[in-house]
């Protein structure tokens, strides 16, 4: 059986992604009761054997938590950085400000 668990901020549910997921589980479930389970939780205080569902920083944590494992971001490479590969203004940073 799939266990996902989706992320919520404050109950609810942000994230687009997040509402096709329960429209499917719901459409698969209809065909098959009970096929998928799921849980909505602002938190990663769940069992392993669930499939996390959300932001990148959720993700990450649920990983980090439960399988002791750090991601690492695949960035650009430098050699494609330019501003004619890219089209867009692209820089390296960090959610923190300084």
């Amino acid at each position: 059986m799939m266990k996902f668990l989706i992320q919520t901020i404050n109950g609810e549910i942000k994230h687009d992604f997040s509402f096709t997921l329960l429209e499917s589980i719901n459409y698969q479930n209809w065909l098959n009761p009970n096929s998928i389970e799921f849980i909505l939780s602002d938190n990663t205080d769940y069992l392993e054997d669930f499939v996390p569902i959300g932001s990148v920083e959720f993700v990450s944590e649920y990983i980090k938590k439960y399988f002791n494992k750090d991601i690492k971001p695949i960035n650009i490479p430098s050699e494609l950085l330019d501003n004619k590969f890219t089209c867009r203004n692209v820089f390296n940073g960090t959610e923190k400000i300084l």
